[in-house]
């Protein structure tokens, strides 16, 4: 038997583990005379997933979902006094090395704030950079990188009725959408840094 890099090996065992033994891979292990160890199955296996989901995608749950913006209170009166969001967290991070490293900016001062929707359904986290300073850019919904906050509403007309009367932002009123024969009712309108904010009702 030849010899057989020890690497190489333990790369192509694991990818029969991760993809199974089909008959190709079984054919070259044959051919160049490499033992088939045993497929080693992960505990409690769920149906229907394969092994690279099981032992990688189910590992993420998301916490929250975050913002940059350029005006703390600004942003406050928009997402607490105005959308409901309940403040849980009100803090400022500065001469932390280990936020330096994670931020990417030395001497990082940063002030953040969550909130989350009475349900407790989801989290949002608000940051105003100090330092460096925020930089305000333009932004588009078309725009890469730019990411919106969907939110389900039990009374869109009401809501952008008594939105609209705060001087929000909208595209449009709410507009009847019917996929799949499904109706939904859905707008756009940004916060005051113009970061967009989807509104549905279904």
């Amino acid at each position: 038997m030849a010899a057989v890099d020890p690497i190489l090996y333990r790369m192509a065992q694991a990818a029969c583990n991760a993809r199974g033994e089909d008959a190709a891979v079984q054919l070259l292990f044959e051919r160049h005379h490499l033992p088939l160890r045993p497929r080693v199955e992960p505990e409690n296996p769920t149906p229907g997933k394969s092994h690279l989901e099981r032992t990688i995608m189910s590992r993420y749950t998301v916490d929250h979902h975050s913002f940059t913006v350029s005006d703390m209170e600004q942003s406050l009166e928009f997402y607490r006094d105005l959308l409901g969001l309940e403040v849980i967290k009100n803090a400022v991070r500065k001469n932390l090395p280990a936020y330096d490293q994670i931020v990417g900016f030395a001497d990082a001062h940063l002030h953040i704030v969550a909130l989350q929707d009475e349900d407790e359904s989801f989290k949002l986290e608000l940051i105003q950079y100090i330092n460096p300073p925020g930089v305000v850019a333009e932004r588009d919904v078309h725009h890469v990188g730019i990411s919106h906050l969907g939110l389900v509403v039990e009374d869109i007309h009401a809501l952008y009725h008594r939105l609209l009367e705060a001087g929000v932002t909208f595209n449009c009123p709410p507009l009847e959408v019917v996929i799949a024969g499904r109706t939904e009712w859905s707008l756009y309108m940004f916060d005051p840094d113009r970061i967009p904010i989807e509104l549905m009702q279904k």
